[in-house]
């Protein structure tokens, strides 16, 4: 009730009000981020604490500190299974109002707890958490965000994601105690959690399930009055009804990959998700300190480490900026076109093998430029599953993409130490470089540009519907000033 009252009367202001939501909705949502990103490198700054063997709190025993690492990762595979019903049936709000009080009682399982199987519990849910909190909060921004603003600001998502990995540099640096840490990452998790709960659920999720009155007053809450909402709707409404009428269920959605254009679609984000983990990328950060730890590198291991991850977050920045003016395609083109000569020049360093007199610098300055540019191209994996993938089947999709993104991902991690000590250095960055190249040539020949579209135009472009408006659309389209209300009677008769 204390929701719906506060929703009423921002809608009732103008633009003043209109310009704090745009400003407030993004800052909450990157907030949301940050929280679900805290308990990646937590294991980072834990560990030399959890394994002193003179600690007067919990002490691992060498066979179980890979565990504590890697338990959240089986976390976030059980949590994506879950969160595709989830997202299907109580929208991303709602997911995201169950992933964030979980997360937050993790943390203080971990505070309060000395037993190993329930912290190794508590790093189970911090992985459920982050499933139930990464992608909604991704879904809700794609999905609510004007098309002339979206790329930048799931850009600001990425950059928020960023601050949550380093924070645990930070706070370690201030001599804290774990549990010291874990409450602060238990407290900064209730501001959002309130803010969410005032917000509207996406309009979009809203017309699947039939519900288009209240999808209009999200749009309204979103774009204003005087924002041409009756338009929007009226072509949200058209995508359901298209898509075979709202409600669909999760196994309805799941079906609806096997049309010929969304199950392209989704083999196509499916190939750019499983290729990114053999990038490069994605392994230069967990294994960052034994990539920097070359001879004469000019200067020490540790501050080596945060420049790059510095260059990471300006990376982000840059996409910030350039994303909605020089679009998808050519950033993903271009950005992994220098990513591969960045790779291919650390690689050329270790062939060289003791020959490398002058060149010293290379590896750092070619794993800070591939650090810079990784924060540039990979937000787009995140924009462009949320544009491609259709309002239709989104719920489910995503999580399965995410799933396989994740497996793929940590198994290439675990193999990387292995592979290096099989095959070189020299010859793993020599298959970055071709699966780089292998990344930009799909991006210009298979990726569709949606730099300033609706999500509604991109599923024409890209969808069976080949960009034609059916025919019932188009007598909506010249219907006049009661399109809203007319959606929404033809909604409810579906």
């Amino acid at each position: 009730m204390i929701r719906t009252m506060m929703m009423m009367m921002m809608m009732e202001m103008e633009t003043p009000m209109m310009v704090m939501i745009m400003v407030a909705v993004p800052l909450l949502l990157a907030w949301v981020m940050m929280t679900s990103y805290t308990g990646m490198n937590f294991p980072g700054i834990a560990l030399p604490q959890l394994t002193n063997p003179d600690t007067d709190d919990v002490y691992l025993e060498p066979h179980t500190v890979a565990l504590f690492v890697s338990t959240i990762h089986v976390g976030t595979v059980a949590g994506s299974l879950v969160s595709g019903h989830l997202l299907v049936h109580l929208g991303r709000r709602t997911t995201i109002l169950i992933g964030l009080p979980l997360g937050a009682a993790a943390w203080l399982g971990l505070v309060f707890f000395s037993h190993v199987w329930i912290l190794m519990l508590c790093r189970v849910l911090t992985g459920c958490s982050f499933a139930l909190v990464k992608q909604p909060t991704v879904m809700y921004m794609v999905e609510v965000a004007h098309e002339s603003l979206r790329g930048r600001l799931v850009g600001l998502l990425c950059i928020a994601k960023e601050i949550g990995l380093f924070s645990s540099y930070v706070l370690g640096s201030l001599m804290l105690t774990w549990r010291q840490i874990c409450i602060i990452y238990a407290c900064i998790m209730v501001p959002p959690m309130i803010g969410i709960y005032f917000l509207p659920s996406s309009p979009r999720w809203l017309t699947t399930r039939g519900r288009v009155n209240e999808a209009h007053k999200s749009l309204v809450f979103f774009r204003g009055r005087r924002g041409n909402v009756d338009a929007e709707l009226q072509e949200v409404v058209r995508q359901a009804e298209d898509a075979g009428g709202a409600n669909k269920g999760t196994w309805q959605q799941l079906r609806l990959l096997t049309k010929p254009g969304t199950l392209r679609t989704f083999l196509l984000i499916l190939s750019i998700m499983l290729l990114y983990p053999l990038q490069g990328s994605m392994l230069v950060y967990p294994y960052l300190a034994v990539i920097l730890d070359t001879p004469g590198a000019p200067i020490n291991l540790a501050l080596s480490s945060v420049l790059c991850s510095t260059c990471k977050i300006f990376g982000t920045i840059v996409h910030l900026i350039t994303v909605d003016y020089f679009g998808r395609v050519p950033i993903i083109a271009v950005g992994n076109s220098f990513i591969s000569i960045c790779t291919a020049a650390y690689g050329y360093f270790h062939l060289l093998g003791d020959n490398t007199d002058g060149i010293s610098w290379l590896p750092m300055a070619s794993i800070s430029a591939l650090m810079f540019l990784t924060g540039t191209v990979s937000p787009l994996m995140d924009v462009l599953q949320g544009e491609l993938i259709p309002n239709a089947c989104r719920a489910v999709t995503i999580p399965i993409l995410s799933c396989l993104n994740g497996m793929v991902g940590f198994a290439a991690v675990q193999m990387f130490p292995y592979l290096t000590d099989i095959l070189g250095m020299h010859a793993m960055f020599g298959l970055f470089t071709v699966f780089n190249l292998i990344a930009a040539l799909i991006g210009v020949t298979a990726v569709p540009e949606t730099r300033g579209l609706t999500l509604e135009a991109i599923n024409d472009l890209v969808g069976s519907s080949k960009g034609h408006k059916s025919p019932r659309c188009q007598r909506r389209a010249v219907a006049g000033p009661n399109t809203a209300e007319e959606c929404i009677k033809t909604s409810q008769s579906v």
